[in-house]
């Protein structure tokens, strides 16, 4: 048996030879020809960061956080290379055990197929700089975008909270001065309640990036109003006796600026208050009183109270005694006639009924007592008595309304003589 296979293994010893190198030839010919080794490059290949984690355990963040990417080229057999693809491409960096500070880690690349080696990539490190994590507490500063419409007013806002904290790198977060909320009031005309966004701002009012809020949003309330200017109107009532007079009266403001929601504010286009009454003991008088205003509506950069002013005087009595020798006759209409008064009476009495302002300053010699003689004839005449003012006319009483008038003839001797000188 042994004789037998060593005839056979060794029998033709050469040729055997001979068709294995052939063979192996032909192959690595094919191998080459067929299927040859060749190389590609996968472009943008994120390399994922490793323990973020336990940078963040460390009350470290990563400064100016950002992706790396990196270009691996890789080489191969043409159908395993052709098969090949950037997901099964690992490019890690691991970044446990760094500290704060600029560090320098070293880019792992594994590849999931042995028959694909990698032969180069663009980047082989990357360089991450590590800060200090910090947590404060930042304000939050309103702002309104736009104009509301003619007569309507932003009474009042309110936000739900006014601070926020903000966390992140230590220079970002001291970076940031305010949180921002715009909100824009363009032709807004009735009160809102709504949450609003809030950004972190520099100095210079551009949002800083990298850092993190607790809160995105804030809940804000506005109230809008509706101005309008209204009548107010005061009526007055007339009690006072026969024996006072109502001198003066009025009130202010006539008008008066109302605000409050558009729909009460339409419904009003004058207050009023109840009647006011004038008595006679009033006497100089400023009431202040108070308007009534539908619920829900106010008054405009003021009170809500109307000042009702004026004064009641008495109604007075003055007399005023006259000689009848100081009672003028006029209008006598003959030269050559005398009048003369010869009533048994020597005084005349004028009285005057008047609210006292009009005739406390009026003295006797304001006025003067008349008799008009045009109508009368020789003899005994009753001559009507009647008082000239000098500034304005009265109503008034004499205790007597006429005096008796003796017209003569002038002595005629004494008429010769005069004519004579």
């Amino acid at each position: 048996m042994t004789d037998f296979l060593k005839e056979k293994v060794f029998h033709n010893t050469s040729l055997k030879v001979f068709s294995i190198i052939f063979a192996l030839v032909f192959w690595i010919y094919v191998m080459d020809q067929v299927n040859p080794v060749i190389t590609r490059t996968f472009g943008n290949i994120k390399v994922d960061l490793l323990n973020v984690s336990t940078v963040e355990e460390n009350e470290l963040v990563i400064k100016n956080n950002k992706d790396f990417f990196v270009d691996v080229t890789v080489e191969g057999r043409r159908d395993e290379v052709l098969q090949f693809n950037s997901s099964d491409l690992s490019l890690t960096a691991d970044l446990m055990g760094y500290k704060s500070g600029i560090n320098t880690i070293p880019i792992n690349i594994n590849s999931n197929n042995n028959d694909v080696k990698i032969i180069n990539q663009s980047l082989e490190e990357i360089k991450i700089e590590f800060e200090n994590y910090i947590e404060r507490l930042k304000p939050i500063e309103l702002s309104y975008g736009g104009a509301l419409p003619e007569n309507y007013t932003l009474e009042s806002s309110q936000l739900a909270f006014k601070e926020a904290y903000v966390s992140g790198a230590a220079s970002k977060v001291n970076s940031v001065v305010a949180l921002e909320a715009t909100y824009n009031i363009g032709g807004l005309k009735n009160s809102v309640s709504e949450d609003i966004t809030i950004a972190p701002v520099n100095t210079e009012g551009e949002i800083v990036q990298g850092v993190t809020l607790d809160q995105k949003y804030v809940g804000l309330n506005i109230t809008i109003v509706k101005e309008k200017e209204v009548t107010i109107i005061v009526e007055f009532d007339d009690q006072t006796s026969n024996d006072y007079h109502i001198k003066s009266y009025d009130y202010t403001p006539k008008r008066l600026k109302i605000q409050g929601e558009e729909t009460l504010v339409d419904q009003v286009d004058e207050l009023a208050l109840e009647p006011f009454e004038i008595r006679d003991d009033l006497g100089v008088f400023n009431f202040e009183r108070e308007l009534i205003l539908p619920i829900g509506v106010s008054v405009v950069d003021g009170s809500p109270s109307v000042s009702i002013f004026g004064e009641v005087e008495p109604i007075i009595t003055k007399e005023y005694t006259y000689n009848v020798d100081n009672i003028t006759i006029i209008n006598i209409g003959n030269e050559n006639y005398t009048a003369q008064i010869v009533d048994e009476n020597s005084e005349v009495t004028l009285s005057i009924t008047e609210p006292e302002s009009a005739i406390d300053s009026l003295a006797a010699d304001d006025i003067v007592l008349l008799i008009d003689g045009s109508d009368f004839q020789l003899g005994e005449n009753q001559g009507k008595i009647f008082a000239r003012f000098n500034n304005k006319s009265y109503d008034y009483e004499l205790s007597q309304e006429t005096i008796r008038i003796l017209l003569e003839e002038k002595n005629t001797d004494t008429n010769l003589e005069s004519e004579g000188n």
